[in-house]
């Protein structure tokens, strides 16, 4: 058996797009994270998405909502939300039943004609049951933070206390019973 030494297939004149495949492929291979898929690294993002998937994912990361933060202590129901980037006039706070509802809206129109920029949304909140809704209250921050609070109501600690009368029955000789109350 005659043994022929190999030569490489691609002389290095000759690899052209495949001149980065070493390392191309060592990358592939290097780590323990097989959470991405095979072209991770080599093809752009998104390549073999469709187009409506980009679409959709560009929509939910524009449209988020403002931050906010519900706390309920023994005294307060408080409610901060961000809302930079409206002025008050374009927010509104208003209770319906046992809701918080905030609404905000700002467009703003570009100089030349072209078109207009739009931002909204719409957050609802529930109140406790102890919350008067009459007694919310809203303080817009010039940071851009605003405030809704609301007391909660104050519950009985010491149970109240009252003597209820007893009442006996006393027989008569006609055997119908009479009643009289004896209060202590």
């Amino acid at each position: 058996m005659i043994v022929f030494p190999m030569a490489p297939i691609f002389t290095p004149m000759d690899r052209g797009a495949f001149s980065d495949y070493g390392s191309m492929m060592s990358r592939m291979f290097d780590g323990n994270d097989f959470d991405g898929t095979f072209f991770d690294g080599i093809v752009p993002v998104g390549f073999f998405g469709r187009p409506e998937d980009r679409r959709s994912s560009f929509k939910a990361s524009s449209s988020k909502c403002p931050a906010s933060e519900v706390s309920l202590t023994p005294d307060n129901f408080a409610l901060n939300l961000d809302v930079r980037g409206f002025v008050p006039e374009e927010i509104s706070v208003k209770t319906v039943g046992n809701t918080v509802e905030v609404h905000a809206r700002h467009e703003e129109k570009d100089p030349e004609g072209r078109g207009f920029v739009m931002r909204e949304f719409r957050r609802k909140y529930t109140l406790p049951d102890d919350v008067d809704p009459e007694s919310v209250t809203s303080q817009l921050t010039r940071r851009g933070l605003l405030a809704v609070k609301a007391p909660r109501k104050k519950m009985e600690t010491t149970p109240l206390s009252h003597t209820v009368p007893i009442s006996v029955e006393h027989t008569s000789s006609d055997d119908v019973p009479s009643t009289s109350q004896k209060s202590s």
